[in-house]
């Protein structure tokens, strides 16, 4: 919306099912915690510029939302043997997301597959492997050998 200067401004964000309001956002400042909030506008002014590569005096206010928790997986990564290689892609995911998970075997192994346990469950022998809709906490291994 349009304001003049001196106005008070009024935001209201209301979270979808499975996710929760993390704040109101002018860039990377936190200018709110509470989905909804007056912002004045003399008082924002006076403490904020212009950014450079405006043509209007405009400014952009983002709200950002979390999963809730409980709707977060953890997808943990380990290389067999540890020496064999590098893992990327362990950490937490919304529920029913693609997860990426990567390989790259160190010098002297090359990559034997990644599997659910250790050297057993074998799912696929490409270095980059995507979990689809991922719902539940998923342990992967790296399997690495010398040839």
């Amino acid at each position: 919306g349009t304001a003049k200067y001196g106005e008070s401004v009024s935001f209201m964000a209301a979270p979808n099912e499975s996710y929760t309001f993390e704040g109101w956002y002018y860039g990377e400042e936190n200018m709110s915690g509470s989905p909804s909030f007056t912002l004045d506008t003399a008082s924002f002014l006076d403490t904020h510029t212009v950014p450079v590569t405006s043509t209007e005096n405009s400014f952009t206010f983002t709200a950002k939302f979390e999963p809730a928790s409980g709707d977060t997986v953890t997808v943990s990564l380990s290389s067999h043997p540890p020496e064999g290689g590098m893992v990327y892609g362990a950490g937490e995911y919304p529920k029913g997301s693609n997860v990426t998970v990567s390989a790259v075997p160190n010098t002297g192994y090359e990559f034997g597959g990644w599997c659910y346990e250790a050297g057993e469950t074998y799912i696929t022998g490409n270095l980059t492997y995507i979990i689809q809709n991922i719902q539940e906490d998923t342990s992967l291994f790296a399997s690495f050998y010398r040839p």
